[in-house]
């Protein structure tokens, strides 16, 4: 008697965001089953457990890039204390609050390649 074992492949997914996540399990996510392995830059949950990915818009692309780059610049400037401390000292040369001289540094952060 042979039995054949097939394995079903699944992925972890935000149903809020349609997000597939690739750090695990986490308050609010679900596992689903896939066919394949989705890519998370360029595939999203549909929602239908029948056919659970689809196409990520070009929207939904871009949002997804600049949300990282934000993320990038804030913990960058969270690392770096030495920039975050001259940071608020020319700001208060300039007459700038600490939370505008994030967003400014920030800013300049993610304008870096």
């Amino acid at each position: 008697m042979s039995a054949e074992i097939t394995a079903q492949k699944t992925a972890v997914v935000d149903p809020a965001t349609g997000l597939f996540c690739e750090d695990g399990l986490a308050d609010g996510r679900i596992v689903v089953a896939v066919a394949e392995n989705p890519d998370p830059k360029l595939h999203r949950y549909s929602g239908d457990p029948q056919a659970p990915v689809r196409s990520a818009t070009d929207a939904e692309i871009a949002a997804q890039a600049a949300a990282q780059a934000d993320a990038r610049a804030a913990r960058e400037f969270g690392e770096l204390r030495a920039v975050r401390a001259l940071a608020l000292v020319v700001g208060d040369l300039a007459g700038k609050t600490g939370a505008q001289m994030a967003a400014l540094v920030r800013a300049e952060l993610k304008a870096i390649p």
